[in-house]
């Protein structure tokens, strides 16, 4: 079993999946730190490994995430790991945890259930809120990019991720539109295009 911080008390009413069940091969020993490890040498909540042999840009990604994070309004510490994989890795995720045949693009396994514009309260003294995992396949999402820009689809893809991490859904048309707007609006803060 992976060792994990301890998790700080959220009204949730769903199981919360130890990330050793979801990717045994994740390196998570940063999360038992005080001062998780960053990509950019300081105190960030973002966390990004490349599992993978093509190129990402992970401090760029890093930066995208803590934006989205920034722009709800959720503190600096909270913790998110993002995890860049090959095909066959997305594949055996997709299958194994979510039923899915193939790679997809993006799998998103939050650790709390959260609700869309309501960021809870971090007790003074308590660990960091950790909201979940990220994973991302750029083979998959360079095939789906097909004429659009990958790093635009890239850009997209670690966006809307972190919104399901958050609560954000496209269960229905009006949350999808709710949610494609918000994605919108944070890629255009950072210079980005939503298709």
């Amino acid at each position: 079993s992976v060792p994990r911080c301890p998790r700080r008390s959220l009204s949730s009413t769903h199981s919360v999946p130890e990330l050793s069940r979801i990717d045994p091969e994740l390196d998570t020993s940063h999360l038992d730190d005080d001062e998780p490890p960053s990509i950019d040498g300081g105190v960030t909540g973002v966390h990004v490994e490349n599992l993978q042999d093509l190129p990402v840009d992970m401090a760029g990604w890093s930066h995208l995430v803590r934006a989205v994070l920034a722009a709800e309004g959720y503190p600096a510490t909270t913790q998110v790991t993002v995890v860049f994989v090959d095909d066959d890795h997305m594949t055996e995720l997709n299958q194994g945890h979510l039923g899915g045949a193939g790679p997809t693009d993006v799998i998103s396994v939050p650790l709390e259930r959260l609700t869309p514009g309501h960021v809870p309260v971090v007790d003074a003294g308590a660990p960091p809120l950790m909201l979940g995992d990220i994973f991302i396949s750029p083979e998959t999402v360079a095939r789906k990019a097909a004429d659009d820009d990958i790093e635009n689809e890239m850009a997209l893809m670690v966006v809307h991720a972190t919104y399901h991490l958050l609560g954000w859904d496209h269960a229905d048309d009006a949350s999808a539109l709710a949610m494609e707007e918000r994605e919108r609006e944070v890629l255009e803060s950072m210079g980005r295009r939503r298709r």
